[in-house]
This record gives C-alpha cells, structure tokens and sequence, in this order.
C-alpha cells in the first residue's frame, strides 16, 4: 500500500498560508484536451457562422424566386381573364389550352407480366 501511495498525484491546491499563491497541478493530457476542446469549440462555432451566412443567402434567392413565380403566374392569370373578356364581348367562348404533359411508357409484352401489373395496365387502359 505505501509504495501505491508514493507513486500517486495528488490534484488539488495545497494551502500553505494567506497570503501565498495557491498551485495547483495539472496533467499534460488535461491540457492538451482542453486546448483541443478550444480548437474544435472554434471550429464548430466558424462552421455554424458559415451555415448561417449560407442558410441567409439561400432564404433571400429563394424569396426572390418565389416573387417571380408570383408574378408570371398573376400575369398568366391575367392573360386569362382577359382572353375570356374579349370572347365574351365577340359572342363567344374561350377554351382553356390542354395541358402538356405526356406519359410514356413502353410495355414490352403483355402476356410475360404478372397479373397484377396486367390488372394495372387494364385500369390505366394500355391494354
């Protein structure tokens, strides 16, 4: 047990008297994890500060973006209503143009599928 004892460090302040300055030891290791803790408490905090300079950027293009959309679509709502005034005033009718977008799906053979991608094709009317 004594030689357990002497090979031990002991961590906390020694008071010596009033006046005296207190020493109190630390280990290498403790050190160096707080420096490093420091480094990567700083390195955390720059990368946040980008984040948020990035996130910022970001919320103004696409609030940008979003008054654009806003726009051309008044606009096109616009051109619509007044369409349908001037064929109004012409003793007509205006047909709203169809709209543009295709599916296109290459079906192979009908008789290799399983019956429930052919009851699917049946539903869709690709049979």
């Amino acid at each position: 047990m004594a030689c357990f004892e002497s090979t031990f460090i002991y961590l906390r302040s020694t008071f010596v008297e009033m006046g005296e300055a207190v020493k109190v030891v630390v280990l290498e290791s403790v050190l160096k994890k707080r420096k490093r803790e420091k480094e990567w408490a700083l390195a955390k905090k720059q990368g946040l500060e980008a984040a948020k300079k990035k996130n910022a950027e970001n919320r103004k293009l696409i609030y940008n973006k979003f008054k654009q959309y806003t726009k051309e679509y008044a606009k096109k709502d616009n051109e619509l209503v007044q369409l349908k005034r001037e064929a109004r005033l012409k003793r007509g009718f205006y047909v709203e143009p169809d709209s543009k977008l295709l599916f296109i799906i290459r079906i192979r053979g009908f008789n290799a599928n399983d019956p429930k991608t052919k009851k699917i094709l049946q539903l869709l009317r690709l049979r």
